[in-house]
């Protein structure tokens, strides 16, 4: 398990988020439906953002049309 400092992290976040919108961005354009889940869902159910030390993100993304 990686030890991050709390900025470190806090910029990790950031980051990810970042990329989370510009990812919704284009899946809206192209109208590619996707999900989020473990704990990238629960932080952003349960903490409205990040759980703290989670260091990732978690998309699925159906090539069903």
């Amino acid at each position: 398990m990686v030890k991050y400092t709390d900025e470190t992290l806090k910029q990790l976040h950031s980051t990810i988020l970042e990329m989370l919108i510009e990812f919704d961005r284009i899946c809206r354009k192209y109208n590619i439906p996707y999900i989020i889940e473990s704990g990238t869902l629960l932080g952003a159910v349960r903490n409205k953002g990040f759980i703290e030390w989670d260091d990732d993100c978690l998309l699925y993304t159906s090539d069903a049309a």
